[in-house]
């Protein structure tokens, strides 16, 4: 735990989330953590509202079907940090965005950083982007 994912409260924002989520599964990867292991790290890095959120999710996901997956964890989570108007809104800055006074560093990291809520762009599509063409 100590290289581990850090504690996840409730009220981080969507990027916060989005970065805690692809932490965590990283951290999972590295590992090679079982689907078991994955739920042991996920019951202790979770605390405060988000603690209580989940509690009720997982107790559902049990009586349904007597255990309790990533999966279980990872739908809910999505659709409680990423509501369809950030989805929304965050694709729609990708399809304006504009290098204006930004460098091209910076330009690039935000491209980057909002990708994810565009899922219609594919990785292929994504490395096809000509973030050149964008520039001006």
């Amino acid at each position: 735990m100590q290289v581990g994912p850090k504690p996840l409260l409730g009220g981080e924002n969507s990027e916060e989330a989005r970065n805690w989520m692809a932490r965590i599964e990283s951290d999972f990867r590295a590992f090679k953590c079982t689907e078991e292991e994955n739920m042991e790290v996920l019951e202790f890095v979770l605390d405060g509202s988000v603690r209580l959120w989940w509690d009720a999710k997982a107790a559902q996901a049990r009586t349904e079907r007597g255990r309790v997956t990533w999966e279980d964890f990872c739908q809910p989570f999505q659709i409680l940090y990423f509501l369809p108007s950030i989805r929304q809104a965050r694709s729609m800055e990708l399809l304006t965005l504009r290098q204006g006074s930004m460098t091209v560093d910076e330009y690039q990291q935000q491209f980057i950083n909002l990708l994810p809520y565009s899922p219609h762009i594919n990785e292929g599509d994504a490395s096809k982007y000509d973030l050149s063409a964008r520039l001006e």
